[in-house]
């Protein structure tokens, strides 16, 4: 079976790896003149549990173990707990991942991707292939989405602006910081050699210059000493209250993974993780020689947790939610480690009603969880 995967970020490079290591010869296609994705490199601890090749990386990161997160009203509370997540360069990252599918069997084409028509077939730099079964692997613009009719719908695209800057101390950890009118939030994600400073709103929010003014207000007021390296621009997709990929997973010999597919936690943005997960799935469906298992698999699996996110979005940036949780954060080691492990991924949605309930301060708990948990 010859299979092309365009986009050679996370879900396409460990899609590669998976199918190269049972037997295949995907084809991954990589534009070296992408550039680097500046938020992206954050990589959950849910995720390292998950996929152990991730410790295996060996490539350098900042390990962040505490976050400070502020209120809509400015009030900040920190957390702390054992590897929340890991900051990584995804120029290293992918790269890496890249080189894993390259040494198991993968043929990596280093070229940018023109055109798909049907076939599927593959126009590029170097030429012209088709295949049995052609993969999107290539972001929130994914030209494989376009070109079969899929593309993301501009109404659950979530702008996102931000800056590299230098002279944020990694040892201080992230920020994440809410404003109220605002459904997302602004972070600061250390590197090795600088900090990604972005934010991001649900559409209809705010405007991207009115999100540029807010980064640059927060640099000002909470980063002085900082130097700023570049500006960026981008998308973030998120699904809604159903959990399933914004467009059809599977048609005609062409799938979409990851965010090609609108695979992304609304509440938190996280990305990489529901990439790796869906990249795994198609993976184990080809290899099994039933690929059109993908979007049932998808729907058992990785849509229930984004449901309840999906569901759960659009009361938990309400400023009297934020406040409510991050009051009772400032007041209980209890609220503080449980805003940790969902930060880290670790405390799923599904289980998050059970875990308020179970808990010897469960009165605490579900007082402060009460609007966000509400059904």
């Amino acid at each position: 079976m010859r299979i092309g995967i365009v986009g050679a970020g996370p879900s396409g490079s460990y899609l590669a790896l998976l199918l190269a290591r049972g037997g295949l010869s995907p084809v991954l296609f990589h534009d070296p003149k992408a550039g680097e994705k500046p938020c992206g490199g954050g990589v959950t601890a849910k995720a390292f549990d998950e996929f152990p090749e991730l410790s295996g990386l060996a490539i350098p990161g900042v390990r962040v173990d505490r976050a400070r997160i502020v209120s809509p009203r400015g009030r900040a509370v920190e957390i702390e707990s054992d590897r929340m997540f890991e900051i990584f360069a995804r120029e290293a990252f992918d790269g890496r991942l890249r080189g894993l599918a390259r040494e198991a069997g993968a043929r990596i084409v280093p070229s940018r991707v023109a055109r798909v028509g049907p076939g599927p077939r593959v126009g590029f730099d170097g030429g012209e292939e088709t295949f049995d079964l052609l993969v999107g692997a290539d972001g929130a613009f994914s030209i494989v989405g376009r070109s079969s009719g899929r593309p993301l719908p501009k109404a659950r695209l979530c702008p996102a602006v931000g800056a590299l800057v230098r002279g944020v101390n990694p040892a201080e950890g992230a920020w994440m910081r809410f404003y109220p009118g605002i459904r997302g939030y602004l972070w600061v994600f250390p590197r090795t050699d600088r900090a990604s400073v972005g934010i991001v709103a649900f559409p209809g929010d705010a405007t991207a210059a009115d999100l540029r003014r807010r980064v640059a207000e927060f640099l000002r007021r909470s980063l002085p000493g900082s130097e700023v390296l570049g500006s960026y621009g981008w998308v973030i997709p998120a699904p809604g209250a159903d959990g399933r990929p914004l467009v059809p997973p599977l048609e005609d010999g062409v799938a979409l993974v990851g965010d090609a597919a609108g695979l992304v936690d609304p509440i938190t943005g996280e990305g990489i993780y529901y990439a790796l997960a869906s990249a795994r799935l198609l993976a184990g469906a080809i290899l099994r020689g039933r690929p059109q298992e993908y979007p049932a698999l998808l729907e058992e699996t990785l849509a229930p947790e984004l449901a309840r996110a999906g569901a759960w979005a659009e009361r938990y940036f309400k400023p009297a939610v934020l406040e409510a949780i991050l009051a009772g954060a400032r007041r209980s080691r209890r609220v503080r480690a449980l805003i940790a492990d969902l930060a880290s991924g670790r405390q799923k949605y599904s289980t998050l009603p059970d875990r308020v309930g179970a808990s010897p301060a469960g009165r605490i708990l579900a007082r402060v969880f009460r609007t966000f948990l509400a059904a």
